[in-house]
């Protein structure tokens, strides 16, 4: 594209940069000292693989993912539903399991959502329109609205492509469970 690189960046600001996008925070005093006398020329990928396995991490990705897949907390009625789906994504960030198995799991999910927190996705995003639009945003980096109501000619995905994966999510079924504190089994 012919932008030129940005300049390498000292220490004190690789460290807060770095902290603050994997972990979600500044560093603390005793982990800047650390970093700066290090003397190891590997220091900073050490440093971020440390990051990538910390709670930091899980914590603040899981919120950012959470986010994206609709888990708010605006309800008291669906707390349990949130804080299961968000320890479920927490937990898989933390056992550094892959993101493609992580969206296997939320979009083959089944049962209840006690038993199978990923299935707290279906019970935020019943539409099956919202979810086609959401999962091709988030998993496939494309945006399908459009297809909903014509074939842009400078787009890949026509209507036919938008309404085949509607019909695939059409299919998800629910049904009362009669267990207090899971009013859904999805299937």
């Amino acid at each position: 594209l012919g932008i030129p690189p940005s300049e390498v960046i000292d220490d004190t600001a690789f460290l807060r940069r770095v902290t603050l996008d994997i972990g979600g925070r500044m560093p603390t005093l005793k982990e800047t000292e650390a970093f700066l006398a290090d003397e190891n020329p590997k220091k900073r990928e050490v440093l971020i693989d440390a990051l990538l396995q910390s709670p930091d991490y899980a914590d603040y990705f899981a919120n950012k993912w959470t986010s994206l897949l609709k888990n708010r907390r605006d309800s008291t009625a669906d707390i349990t539903a949130n804080f299961a789906f968000f320890s479920w994504v927490r937990d898989g960030l933390l056992a550094n399991k892959a993101y493609d198995q992580m969206v296997r799991e939320l979009l083959a999910a089944t049962g209840t959502i006690l038993g199978n927190p990923p299935v707290a996705w279906y019970k935020r995003v019943k539409d099956p329109k919202t979810q086609i639009e959401d999962v091709a945003q988030l998993f496939l980096g494309v945006r399908m609205q459009c297809a909903q109501c014509h074939h842009h000619p400078f787009e890949r995905w026509s209507q036919d492509d938008y309404y085949s994966l509607t019909a695939f999510f059409s299919q998800i079924g629910r049904k009362p469970t009669g267990i207090q504190g899971e009013d859904m089994i999805y299937h």
